[in-house]
């Protein structure tokens, strides 16, 4: 059984579990059944039970991840461990914390929003021992409630006077990053954008602008992600290439850009989309050293197998399905066609593999960002070439910035030409579209993607065995 087939047999286990409330017992008999099932009927019929059986597991793996008793609104004191730098939302301070010590046990190793005034900002690594109340998050924001639970979040506490705080030691490379390019970039909308996509920091874009990125449907460009990885994946694979020539060149290549992904990704300050696609891209990496031309999508499949086996509710968190989609879609359409399109010349290549990559990554990712955000926009698809070559001068530029400073001066260019074309998008009311598909038509529209997919590649594959035969 391919793959491919196992985690989307896994993940509708998952699915059936997040909405019925199937009791253990039953799931595991399910299981028992299907498995011993398997030994008296064909071979068709076996495999379809198998992955009945996949799927089975993925119900009881959710199902047995609830989270536990929370001991709400009870004023004590606990001990938290601040896991990102914190950001201003709604005029306050807002940060990820993870209690680390508490009067009441069961929220220990638990993960809350931090709230404080505005005057307070916390590091990641910043330690801090309050006394405070953990409170549910508003009912009246189910999505949200159930985006921060499947997140591991179990809600929201305030941090403030008095409070004993132990701020981080070590400056990390993040905030190095930061602080230096922060020192380079004039502080303008531009450099915001700079900013924003080379070290992941957004605290100064401004909402006018995420708004403008919103409705141009270029709003994936402003937070670190599959895409921003996807692209140094091709930057570091193109500026590798020369290595080749060299004994064992394949795998120094590898190691490069595997290095080089992770750099980034902790220069970023280690966003949890960001490490997904790491490990996602790095195995894709890896795969390029094994025979066969379906060995990428089953190790996109079984990282994603992986990763859920880990932690199923992933499935559900708007950023992992955003790095799932990007990644796949490069994977089972954008390599293709970069294939079909290769012309051997190396840098009408390179544009070409540019602007597919940009492209597959948007048209499989715009379904659930309308899904989620409400926004299609309708000359996203044709913008996208300017954006991802704008993106490709402001990342390489950007990270080389850090280096030698007069680079600065391209990436800040760049991200001029880039605001400039998302806000004049953003004046013309014809270019978007505010609507948000139903959960079931986004599903439907996934769905049809996939059935496309796997008829053309079945066509691939029957040209290719067609040829093999003549030769």
């Amino acid at each position: 059984m391919p793959m491919v087939a196992v985690v989307v047999s896994f993940a509708i286990g998952i699915c059936v579990a997040e909405v019925v409330d199937v009791p253990l017992w039953a799931t595991i008999l399910l299981l028992v059944s299907t498995l011993v099932g398997r030994r008296w009927v064909g071979s068709t019929m076996r495999e379809a039970m198998l992955m009945l059986a996949v799927a089975v597991v993925g119900m009881v793996l959710h199902a047995t991840r609830q989270s536990g008793n929370i001991d709400y609104d009870r004023r004590q004191q606990i001990r938290l461990h601040f896991e990102e730098h914190s950001t201003i939302s709604r005029g306050r301070s807002r940060t990820a914390a993870r209690i680390i010590e508490a009067e009441s046990h069961t929220l220990e190793g638990c993960r809350i929003v931090a709230w404080s005034d505005s005057t307070r900002r916390f590091s990641a690594g910043d330690k801090a021992s309050v006394t405070t109340s953990i409170r549910r998050f508003n009912p009246k924001y189910e999505s949200y409630a159930r985006l921060m639970f499947h997140r591991g979040f179990v809600g929201s506490a305030s941090v403030g006077e008095p409070y004993d705080i132990a701020p981080s030691r070590y400056k990390t490379l993040h905030e190095a990053a930061v602080e230096r390019l922060s020192a380079i970039v004039p502080h303008d909308n531009a450099g915001a954008v700079v900013v924003a996509m080379t070290t992941g920091s957004r605290d100064a874009i401004t909402p006018e602008l995420r708004r403008a990125y919103s409705l141009s449907g270029a709003s994936h460009i402003l937070a670190v992600s599959g895409m921003h990885v996807g692209i140094l994946f091709l930057l570091i694979n193109l500026l590798v290439y020369p290595l080749g020539i060299l004994p064992h060149g394949n795998i120094l290549k590898s190691a490069v850009a595997i290095v080089a992904i992770w750099g980034f990704v902790v220069l970023c300050g280690l966003p949890p989309s960001a490490v997904r696609a790491a490990i996602m891209f790095s195995a894709l990496q890896l795969s390029l050293h094994i025979p066969g031309r379906y060995s990428s999508g089953n190790i996109w499949a079984a990282t994603a197998f992986v990763m859920l086996l880990c932690d199923s509710h992933l499935l559900f968190d708007i950023s992992a399905q955003l790095s799932f989609l990007a990644v796949g879609g490069i994977i089972f359409w954008g390599v293709p066609l970069c294939r079909l399109l290769r012309t051997h010349r190396p840098m009408v290549d390179m544009l070409t593999a540019t602007l597919v990559v940009g492209a597959v990554a948007t048209i499989a990712t715009m379904p659930l960002i309308a899904n989620v955000f409400g926004i299609v926009s309708i000359v996203g698809i044709a913008l996208n070439p300017l954006v991802i070559l704008l993106a490709y001068a402001i990342l390489l530029a950007g990270i080389s910035a850090l280096a030698i400073p007069s680079l600065a001066v391209v990436a800040h260019l760049a991200a001029r030409l880039l605001n400039g074309a998302a806000e004049w998008v953003a004046t013309h009311p014809s270019f978007y579209l505010e609507f948000s598909p139903e959960g079931w038509q986004t599903a439907l529209i996934y769905t049809l993607y996939g059935a496309i997919t796997v008829v053309i590649w079945s066509i691939g594959r029957k040209k290719r065995l067609h040829i093999d035969d003549n030769l």
